[in-house]
C-alpha cells in the first residue's frame, strides 16, 4: 500500500453526507451500494444507487426508497448483498429508517420489508442455524431481533440501558455457525458482547461484555484469524481495539491520534499484502493504517490530492459512516477499494 497505488475513480452524484457506503461481489463485478439524499431537488427523495465499478464508466442503477419525506437522518450501516434463500443468487437487504427492506437482484423492486418501533441502528446476516437458509440480525434501540428470510421475527433479545450501535454476524469460534458480535454505548465508551444461536435461534451470551474507551457510534466491528485464536477488531474514536474471540480478553489497544474533523471510519481485514497473513486497515480523514492481528503498525498512506477543473487542490477523506472493502474488479486480484468523499474548503 503506497502512494501511487491509488486510483480515483469518481461516482458524480448529488447524493447527502454521511451516505453510507458497502459492497458486493456478483458475477465477477465489484458492485457499490450508495444510500443517500438528492440535492438541489424537492421533496427529496431518500435514495440507492447500485453502482458497477468493473466499469470505467461506473454505471448505476437507483431505487427510490423514499419520494415524500423532507427530513433526512443517515444510515448507520449500508445495504448488505446475501443469498437469502439458497438460489446462488444475491438479494440487496437494506436499512432504511425504522424498516428494513429485501430488494431483488436487480434492486429493481422489493420482495418484502419489516417495520420495527424504533429506528433500525444495525444489521447482519448469516445461517444461525445450520439450516443452510440465512436469517437477518437487527439491532434496534436497546433490543436485538432474528428474522427469517421471509421477514418474520423468530427472536428477540434486550439489553437493557444499552443502545445498539452496530453488530457483525460472523464465526467466533472453530464451529461452523456463526456468532454475533455486538457492540453498544455512545460518545464516550463502549461495551463488546458476543452471542451464539442453537438450532432453534435462542440466543446465549458467549462472555461478559467487554468495555473499550472512546466513541464507538456507527463504527463496525471485524474478525480476522491467527493461529491462536480469533480476534474481533473494533475501531473507536480513541484506538483500535483487538479482543480475543474465544475469552474476549484484550488481546491489543492500538492508540489513535485526536481526530482533525468530525468523522469516522469502520475496518476491514483480509491479506492485501499477499503474505499468507491477515491485515487490519483503518481509514480516518486522510490517512490509512494497516496493522497485524497483534496491534504492530504495518504501514500509514495519506490519500492524494486532486485538482478540481479550476487547478484548485481539493483534499480526499475517507468519507463518513463508510469504511474500507477488499474485492475484485472481474480479474481475480484483490482491491483495497476506500469510499472518499472530497473536501473544499
Amino acid at each position: 500500500l503506497s502512494q501511487d497505488t491509488f486510483k480515483l475513480l469518481k461516482y458524480d452524484a448529488y447524493l447527502a453526507t454521511n451516505a453510507p457506503v458497502s459492497f458486493g461481489n456478483y458475477n465477477d463485478s465489484q458492485y457499490a451500494a450508495i444510500i443517500g439524499r438528492e440535492h438541489f431537488s424537492f421533496p427529496l427523495p431518500k435514495v440507492l444507487d447500485v453502482v458497477n465499478l468493473t466499469s470505467e464508466s461506473l454505471s448505476v442503477s437507483r431505487y427510490v426508497l423514499d419520494s415524500t419525506t423532507v427530513s433526512y437522518e443517515p444510515p448507520t450501516q449500508g445495504a448488505v448483498w446475501a443469498d437469502l434463500y439458497g438460489r446462488n443468487e444475491l438479494n440487496l437487504i437494506v436499512p432504511d429508517s425504522n424498516r428494513i427492506l429485501v430488494l431483488n437482484p436487480q434492486a429493481t423492486s422489493a420482495i418484502w420489508e419489516q417495520r420495527f418501533s424504533s429506528r433500525v441502528s444495525a444489521m447482519g446476516i448469516g445461517d444461525l442455524n445450520g439450516d443452510r437458509l440465512s436469517e437477518v440480525v437487527v439491532g434496534s434501540n436497546d433490543s436485538l431481533f432474528i428474522l427469517n428470510n421471509s421477514g418474520k421475527t423468530i427472536t428477540r433479545w434486550s439489553l437493557p440501558g444499552e443502545k445498539v450501535n452496530s453488530l457483525l454476524v460472523t464465526k467466533i469460534n472453530n464451529g461452523s455457525i456463526p456468532g454475533i458480535i455486538v457492540v453498544t454505548g455512545n460518545n464516550q465508551q463502549g461495551k463488546v458482547y458476543a452471542f451464539s444461536s442453537d438450532s432453534a435461534l435462542k440466543i446465549n451470551e458467549l462472555w461478559p461484555a467487554r468495555v473499550i474507551e472512546g466513541a464507538v457510534t456507527n463504527r463496525m466491528p471485524a474478525v480476522g484469524t491467527t493461529l491462536d485464536d480469533k480476534v474481533i477488531v473494533i475501531p473507536t474514536s480513541r484506538a483500535i481495539y483487538g479482543l480475543n474471540a474465544s475469552s474476549g480478553t484484550q488481546r491489543f489497544n492500538y492508540p489513535l491520534v485526536a481526530e482533525s474533523i468530525p468523522g469516522y471510519s469502520t475496518v476491514i481485514i483480509g491479506d492485501i499484502y499477499n503474505t499468507g497473513k491477515q491485515t487490519i486497515v483503518y481509514g480516518r480523514d486522510s490517512l490509512v493504517y494497516t496493522l497485524d492481528l497483534d496491534g504492530n503498525l504495518i504501514n500509514t498512506c495519506n490519500l492524494p490530492l486532486l485538482f478540481g477543473d479550476t487547478l484548485d487542490t481539493l483534499e480526499i477523506r475517507i468519507a463518513d459512516n463508510s469504511g474500507p472493502v477488499i474485492g475484485n474488479f472481474g480479474d481475480r486480484n484483490l482491491r483495497l477499494i476506500l469510499p472518499a468523499q472530497v473536501v473544499d474548503d
